[in-house]
């Protein structure tokens, strides 16, 4: 497998994370800093954005209001 890219961390942090259950959040960055062979690779970042994708998914599947209440 070659080296992940930015655009490719970007791909996997706001599409493919939905297909993961949120409860799974941490399994699955570990796995992608394992795979991405990047020394560059910014796992707290990652996991931030990951999980705000998750939450903003949530919200529209009316699964997560709380979440939201106040910040818009």
């Amino acid at each position: 497998m070659s080296k992940l890219r930015g655009d490719h961390f970007e791909w996997l942090a706001k599409d493919i994370v939905k297909l993961i259950k949120p409860n799974k959040l941490d399994e699955f960055v570990r796995e992608v800093k394992y795979y991405a062979k990047n020394n560059r690779f910014q796992e707290s970042r990652f996991r931030d954005t990951c999980a705000i994708t998750l939450q903003a998914q949530q919200y529209d599947d009316g699964l997560a209001p709380e979440l939201y209440q106040g910040r818009y």
